[in-house]
Order: structure tokens, then sequence, then C-alpha cells
């Protein structure tokens, strides 16, 4: 499983990439945090917001 550090891979190498008008650090920075977005979910651990389905 990837760490929410190496998510940030992917964005840092297209800003590093195609740094252009289009992609600028304020994209790149946006990129970044959606990219650990999906990380965010070990936040509900803290609560005890239990991690199962139905």
């Amino acid at each position: 499983m990837a760490s929410a550090f190496a998510h940030i891979v992917i964005p840092a190498v297209a800003y590093v990439a195609l740094k252009s008008n289009v992609i600028n650090f304020r994209l790149f920075i946006l990129a970044a945090i959606l990219s650990i977005l999906p990380d965010a979910d070990i936040i509900a651990f803290k609560f005890s917001v239990p991690y199962e389905s139905q």
C-alpha cells in the first residue's frame, strides 16, 4: 500500500515535466492535496468510526 507521501510523486513529476502557465504551482498544490485525500479515512479511526461494510 502506498503512503500518502508517495501519492504526491505523480503530481510532482507532472509539475516538473509540464511546467507552464497551465500547470502552475497552485495547481500542483491542489493536485497534491487531492492525491492524499483518499488516505484521509485514517482520521476516522481517531474518532472510533468503524471500518466495515455490510
